[in-house]
């Protein structure tokens, strides 16, 4: 008998396997808030907040737009309700350039400089302004990070007054005022010096070579001015443009190589972004919080924030057995996704007085982000187990592949070795020292990546000591 259910179970598992491809199957419907539920939740989170302030005001924009999904819907919301999306766009390009790296980092910055900050050519039978290309968001962790700026609302307010300019003909994203001249002047060339204001070289009786070095530096001067009227890519349109045409008129003279932009500070486009943000706060927000992309956000959150319980997940089969209890195969009945869920029973962790240990593994799970390690997904307990609900592993462990292969190939080796590095240096980020390192402990899933699990023994190590 025993072995038939394990062939049931085996045959259950395979076949929720097999449907990976079709994407997740939920078997349950998801419940859904009423008006007064919600109502309150929004006042639980206005008085959380007020117990514990965070970077924003609950619910307020910024709030809403420091959440992934927030910041895709009210981006959905401009595009798709108010026609409107230059200045949205501008945030995300800003966004993706503060993760940005080396030449990409200077790359981008000058497409938002020659995209969003500078003068737009204009339609020839409109008269007006062509706008950049409207794009939209294919991340699913695009989020706007809090804005670090010491200033009140009183001053954010004089700010906005002062750089913003609705019918301004500088930039396509209302901005006229110091913050734009500022970022112009340090990403756009400048024209050359004039002559006139060129001190002429010190002559020097003493110097056999004078004719030569005068010849010498007409020669370089030269080589400057050709290589000042060289064409650079303009990131924005993709096409070749020369470096005057990005100066206002007045300013369309021979322009030196532009500069490396690779360490510009990361608050660089903070000022410009804070003013847009409040632009749009004051001109959609109320319209925003009568639609149906805030009514979804608002019902994710609600769900996000809800208890998870043992019925919640469909047990499949076994997959190991530990220390404190069994791991298994479930299924998430709401979302149709398939995780492992390790069960740790309470009277055998008091018995073997491993409470310490069992909080150490919870703890350092939840700390811990990095492709390299077992992601913790829900964490909940009932009156006799602790349940942790991870990420499945489908591919074995590597003791399993070491006993099939017998011998690895070398590259094999640093492929598995750099993963096992890079797993153990997100822990020692965090302070963690992983101090049960062992094929057995280290898993692969359908494509062979590897993340070690079993944080039972890990410990956490203080600044002081």
């Amino acid at each position: 008998m025993e072995e038939l259910q394990d062939a049931i179970e085996d045959a259950q598992y395979v076949n929720a396997i097999s449907n990976v491809d079709e994407g997740p199957r939920p078997v349950v419907p998801w419940e859904k808030p009423t008006e007064e539920e919600l109502a309150e939740w929004k006042e639980k989170v206005k008085r959380m907040d007020k117990e514990n302030p965070g970077e924003y005001e609950a619910l307020s924009l910024e709030w809403i737009m420091s959440d992934a999904l927030g910041f895709f819907l009210f981006s959905a919301f401009l595009k798709e309700t108010c026609k409107e999306y230059v200045q949205i766009n501008l945030i995300e390009e800003v966004i993706r350039w503060r993760s940005s790296r080396a030449r990409q980092k200077s790359d981008k910055a000058r497409k938002i400089v020659s995209s969003y900050f500078m003068p737009r050519p204009k339609d020839e039978e409109t008269g007006e302004m062509n706008l950049p290309s409207k794009t939209e968001i294919d991340e699913y962790d695009l989020l706007r990070p809090p804005v670090t700026l010491p200033l009140s609302k009183e001053d954010i307010k004089i700010l906005v007054e002062e750089n913003f300019d609705s019918s301004c003909s500088k930039c396509c994203i209302g901005l006229d005022g110091p913050i734009r001249d500022e970022i112009v002047a340090r990403v756009v060339p400048q024209k050359n010096t004039p002559k006139s204001a060129i001190p002429p070289p010190k002559s020097n009786d003493n110097n056999v070579h004078g004719d030569n070095a005068s010849e010498e530096s007409g020669t370089k001067k030269l080589e400057e001015e050709k290589s000042a009227e060289k064409p650079a890519v303009d990131m924005a349109d993709g096409n070749e443009t020369s470096l005057s045409e990005m100066l206002p008129e007045d300013d369309a003279s021979s322009a030196p190589k532009p500069k490396s932009l690779q360490h510009l500070p990361e608050d660089f486009f903070d000022k410009a972004e804070l003013v847009v943000v409040n632009m749009l706060k004051a001109k959609y927000f109320d319209a925003f919080l009568q639609s149906m992309e805030y009514a979804k956000f608002i019902k994710f959150l609600w769900i996000q924030d809800g208890t998870v319980v043992e019925e919640d997940f469909y047990v499949m089969r076994v997959l190991g057995r530990g220390g404190f209890g069994l791991v298994t195969a479930c299924k998430k009945g709401t979302s149709g996704k398939l995780y492992a869920m390790k069960v740790m029973n309470k009277k055998r962790i008091k018995i073997k007085k491993s409470e310490t240990l069992t909080l150490n593994e919870r703890t350092a799970l939840a700390s811990v982000d990095s492709p390299f390690v077992v992601s913790l997904k829900y964490a909940f307990q009932s009156k006799v187990d602790i349940f942790l609900i991870l990420d499945l592993m489908t591919g074995g462990d590597l003791s399993f592949h070491l006993q099939q292969k017998g011998r690895l190939p070398k590259k094999e080796c640093l492929y598995y070795a750099a993963r096992i590095m890079l797993g153990l240096q997100a822990l020692h980020d965090r302070n963690y020292v992983y101090r049960d390192l062992k094929p057995e402990n280290i898993m692969l899933d359908s494509q062979l990546n590897l993340k070690l699990i079993d944080f039972g023994l890990t410990n956490r190590i203080n600044d002081e000591e």
